[in-house]
C-alpha cells in the first residue's frame, strides 16, 4: 500500500514528467542553434519526474518483520495449533 505522501510524490512526478515532455516539444519548434539546450533541459526534467514517481511508488512498501510465535501443542490430542488459538483445531478443547 502506498502512503499518502507517496501518492502526492507520484502526482508531482507525473506533472514534472509532462512538463519535461512540453519542453521537448517546444525545442522542436526552435532553430537548431537553441534546440540542443532545451533538449537537455527537457531530458533532465523528465528524469526528475521519473525519479519522483519511482520514489513515491516505493514508500510504504517496507517489509515488516513478523515475530515468530511457536505453535501451541494441545494437551489432549497433541496436535499443533496457532499461537493465537484459544481452542484446539482438532479436538476442540480449550487450550488457553
Amino acid at each position: 500500500m502506498v502512503s499518502a505522501g507517496g501518492v502526492v510524490c507520484i502526482i508531482v512526478g507525473i506533472i514534472i514528467f509532462i512538463f519535461g515532455l512540453m519542453i521537448l516539444g517546444f525545442s522542436l519548434s526552435l532553430p537548431v542553434l537553441f534546440a540542443g539546450q532545451y533538449l537537455i533541459l527537457g531530458g533532465l526534467v523528465i528524469v526528475a519526474g521519473i525519479v519522483l514517481i519511482v520514489l513515491g511508488a516505493r514508500t510504504g512498501k517496507k517489509k515488516r518483520q513478523i515475530e515468530y510465535e511457536p505453535p501451541v501443542i494441545c494437551k489432549n490430542c497433541g496436535s499443533n495449533n496457532a499461537a493465537a488459538s484459544e481452542f484446539c483445531g482438532k479436538c476442540g478443547i480449550k487450550i488457553r
